[in-house]
């Protein structure tokens, strides 16, 4: 199982993200003239920055003047319907489920009174993605109180009667959940909270073939949200459950240990069999919510091994090693009733043990754990609860004739209120 060690989720672009003061571009009003309407949703449409993926970075995609080609051919996808986020640097969209030769996308906006706007962008697929979308309705049996805290119940003994017909969605064994989708990145970060409008969506391929439009509404909402989340929380423990049943369980302060057999093979052709003992701890992982809608992430890791391998190669003997990671991390959050979920948007890092690079002023990195906060999100009383369906690789089934046998769990972060 996955135990505290961080790893580096290099999506998101560093910069901080700014509302900016300015008129909201929602129209409201039926007998505005179409060409104001035809500017404002134009004007939308030239704040928001597209990007898509070649494999290896985020490449810029142009705004193109007039509309996109009529639909022709049959090629269909499908979008999220309704998205209500804050103004995010960087947030990754996408159509799914899409015709196989599916090259790219042709975007428009629609602003609140229906307008179209008469430019648009065509977003060409550079790389393919199989891209796992977490719907809501694979959470719809969890009950919810109008401002997305949890009902009475504990959220174990939910979770044992509720988790089989979630995961059961997943089936990550057979490949199920993944999904034949293609990736759109936005920086919505020059729109102002407030502002409403539509992404309309259709895809093309290189036989000239174009879809029918779909669209996604989006709601542009300030930072932050449930203030019942403001405060400082300490990680307690993370458990993961399989099928209803408490599968695996891990609390900060009480370490991880491992332990097999290896052998040092020295470059004269000598060997030193032993045994590896891994030891790692998670020392200290606090969270502290603002009210303003910033947040700030502390963390503190300990890992040892009896044997460093490459060390203990070069010097023909047994090396030991150990890391430590202290980190501070600050962004903004935003927590949505609608969904009962919390995104967190790193903006600056300061780690004393280097364990990472920030010398790319494009990129900001993010804790492996940190990036479990996009799960659903259960509160009562003075505990913290991030709930997310998950998929992990079971090496220990000695039936799958060397596969990887994946596994559909359900991963809970439990949280106490300092």
């Amino acid at each position: 199982m996955k135990n505290f060690k961080t790893g580096i989720w290099a999506l998101l672009l560093l910069g901080t993200i700014a509302c900016q003061n300015e008129d909201l571009e929602t129209i409201s009003d039926a007998n505005t003239a179409s060409s104001a309407a035809e500017k404002r949703a134009n004007g939308i449409l030239n704040k928001i920055t597209y990007y898509t993926s070649n494999g290896e970075e985020l490449v810029k995609a142009k705004i193109l003047k007039g509309t996109p080609p009529a639909a022709q051919g049959k090629l269909d996808f499908r979008v999220t319907r309704d998205i209500t986020l804050p103004p995010y640097t960087l947030q990754s969209l996408g159509v799914r489920d899409v015709t196989n030769g599916v090259t790219g996308a042709y975007i428009q906006v629609k602003d609140a009174s229906g307008r179209l706007s008469k430019n648009y962008v065509d977003i060409i697929f550079k790389n393919f993605s199989n891209f796992d979308f977490e719907d809501f309705e694979d959470f719809e049996d969890f009950e919810d109180s109008e401002d997305g805290t949890t009902s009475g119940k504990n959220i174990a003994s939910k979770m044992a009667g509720k988790a089989s017909k979630a995961v059961a969605k997943l089936n990550c064994s057979d490949g199920s959940s993944e999904t034949n989708t293609r990736l759109v990145y936005t920086n919505l970060s020059k729109l102002s909270p407030g502002t409403q409008f539509s992404l309309v969506y259709s895809v093309h391929d290189d036989k000239g073939n174009v879809s029918r439009t779909k669209e996604s509404k989006i709601n542009i909402v300030p930072f932050g949200g449930n203030k019942r989340l403001v405060g400082s929380w300490s990680l307690e423990k993370e458990q993961v459950f399989v099928d209803g049943e408490l599968d695996s369980e891990e609390i900060v302060g009480e370490p991880t240990i491992t332990r097999y057999e290896d052998i040092i093979e020295c470059a004269d052709g000598t060997t030193i069999p032993h045994e590896v003992v891994e030891e790692s701890v998670t020392q200290k992982l606090d969270i502290k919510f603002y009210q303003n809608g910033t947040f700030e992430y502390v963390f503190n890791t300990l890992s040892t091994s009896s044997v460093d391998y490459y060390e203990s190669v070069e010097a023909c003997a047994l090396v030991p090693s150990e890391s430590r990671t202290n980190a501070v991390f600050k962004g903004t959050w935003r927590y949505t009733n609608e969904t009962g979920k919390i995104n967190v948007v790193v903006e600056s890092i300061k780690d004393e043990t280097d364990f990472y690079d920030l010398n790319d002023p494009n990129t900001t990195f993010v804790p492996y754990d940190l990036t479990k906060f996009y799960g659903r999100l259960r509160l009562k009383d003075n505990t913290l609860k991030f709930v997310k369906n998950i998929c992990f690789t079971d090496f220990e089934d000695e039936h799958q004739e060397g596969h990887e046998n994946q596994i559909a769990g359900v991963n809970i972060l439990t949280f106490k209120k300092k």
